[in-house]
């Protein structure tokens, strides 16, 4: 989780610094993890997946705080639905476990009959 948090920190910060830079110039290089969206006439880095919102003609973009909140409930989520993936292939691998005992006692009892 620490690694996380890390990575948030990173996140936020490189966020900052790419949207002060304001217009993105088209043969500028874009760093790996941030996209150009075009607003208006204007160009703009920002970290990928960062949504856009449009009311009436403003257009509004998400700000930090939303967007690390948007991709922290993502990922608990996408945590949340692997443990419970993985509660049930541990449950498989217990059942498997019990029979394959049951088929090691029924074969060493078939043994011991002849």
């Amino acid at each position: 989780m620490k690694n996380f948090t890390g990575l948030l920190l990173i996140l936020i910060f490189v966020f900052f610094v790419f949207a002060s830079r304001g217009i993105a110039q088209q043969d500028e290089e874009i760093p790996p993890g941030m996209e150009v969206i075009k607003i208006g006439d204007a160009r703009t880095i920002v970290i990928k997946g960062t949504k856009i919102k449009k009311k009436g003609d403003l257009l509004i973009v998400e700000g930090t705080k939303e967007f690390v909140a948007r991709k922290f409930l993502d990922t608990d989520r996408a945590f949340s639905e692997m443990q419970a993936i993985e509660d049930e292939i541990q449950k498989e691998i217990e059942q498997l476990k019990r029979e394959l005992e049951e088929l090691k006692d029924r074969v060493h009892s078939v043994e011991i009959d002849r």
